[in-house]
């Protein structure tokens, strides 16, 4: 509501397209080696998404049927109660609080703190630290032989519903104060792997979700969604989302400033 002034830099709208995911197979898939390298190190997960209704849904996670030997991969989930949980291969953190809003943009980061336990960070701001079930040791590790799913839990299913964006993943632990500087978007550092889920051109099929992290590229696979060419004609209910950026008052573009819409239209 107001008014909107950019005098320097770029609003570009790419910034509001995502995936949006239903809980009928709608998922992402990347390399089975993608995430080995960090093994048993700390690293950080981070996603913006929404949820359609309260579920069980898996945002990001690498696991096969059993955790691997018992002590491999991990899943950053949305729990029935609308708690979060961030779990390596059976031990798990839930978040303290509940996040029942539905159509609401979350900001969810997790991290491993070495055998201590994990961390949850949501919109910027620690929800919860430690360990709500089970003991994090060294066997417990990344070096799982399935793919890193997005919006899936690895070969089990349990589909994601809602819109997820810019998953990223850091191969140290985030601070507090590195994860708000995340949040608002002015964390410097490029992650090890960061699925944007911006790919989409308006009326072009696109099947490919590009990794622009540092690491070894892992692009990922859009698996059975119904719209890859981003037309919002096709009234198709999954796939590329371009959203829009309503305002009640005013948007100036100062002399300095650019507007740039590459995703969909324009209209003023």
């Amino acid at each position: 509501d107001g008014t909107f002034t950019v005098t320097q830099g770029k609003v570009e709208g790419k910034a509001l397209t995502s995936l949006h995911f239903h809980s009928d197979n709608d998922h992402v898939l990347t390399a089975d080696s993608t995430l080995n390298s960090i093994g048993a190190d700390d690293w950080t997960v981070s996603a913006w998404v929404t949820k359609d209704l309260t579920h069980d849904g898996k945002i990001v996670a690498k696991v096969d049927g059993s955790w691997g030997d018992g002590n491999q991969g991990f899943s950053l989930e949305w729990r029935s109660g609308d708690k979060i949980r961030f779990e390596m291969a059976g031990v798990y953190l839930d978040s303290a609080t509940a996040f029942d809003s539905d159509d609401t943009w979350y900001h969810i980061v997790a991290a491993r703190n070495g055998n201590t336990g994990f961390k949850l960070w949501v919109n910027g701001v620690l929800d919860a630290s430690g360990l709500t079930s089970g003991t994090l040791t060294s066997s417990k590790t990344l070096n799982d032989s399935t793919p890193l799913a997005i919006g899936k839990y690895g070969t089990h299913g349990n589909y994601y519903n809602g819109k997820i964006r810019n998953v990223q993943v850091y191969d140290y632990q985030l601070s507090n104060e590195q994860v708000a500087s995340l949040y608002s978007n002015t964390y410097p550092q490029t992650p090890l792997h960061w699925w944007k889920l911006d790919d989409c051109v308006v009326g072009t099929a696109i099947t490919t979700a590009v990794d622009s992290g540092t690491g070894t590229t892992a692009n990922g696979t859009l698996t059975n969604f119904e719209n890859t060419d981003g037309d919002p004609l096709d009234g198709a209910g999954t796939g590329w989302s371009n959203g829009t950026l309503d305002l009640d008052g005013d948007l100036t573009i100062a002399a300095n400033g650019t507007l740039s819409a590459p995703r969909g239209n324009l209209d003023l």
